[in-house]
């Protein structure tokens, strides 16, 4: 069976490890990064099928990070926020604070849609 792969890009990193944790025990393959460099470089080696991404990140132009990333390969792209803003281009949305059950669903929904 196939693993698939989740970039996990936050720069909070109690948020990101367990992230990390909770969908490794899923069987799922991940890697994260704490800052937007970090995370295109990634991004670039990894070849991730999602990148689950905080809308919060300082120094960068969200919605231009998620079009990029859509742009150079076919990758679905879960925003972590806490206001809802569909203008941002995303797959899929998580609000925060949310629960292990949701993301979850909503990884499994965006990764099997």
């Amino acid at each position: 069976m196939i693993r698939r792969k989740i970039l996990v890009v936050d720069d909070d990193p109690a948020v990101r490890n367990l992230i990390q944790r909770f969908l490794t025990k899923l069987n799922y393959q991940v890697e994260t990064a704490a800052d937007v460099e970090t995370a295109r470089s990634v991004f670039q080696s990894f070849h991730p099928d999602l990148v689950i991404l905080d809308v919060t990140l300082p120094d960068v132009n969200i919605h231009d990070l998620c079009k990029e990333m859509q742009n150079h390969r076919e990758v679905f792209v879960l925003m972590l926020t806490r206001h809802l803003d569909e203008s941002i281009g995303a797959d899929g949305y998580l609000t925060k604070p949310f629960n292990l059950g949701q993301l979850e669903a909503r990884v499994a929904e965006v990764l099997n849609g």
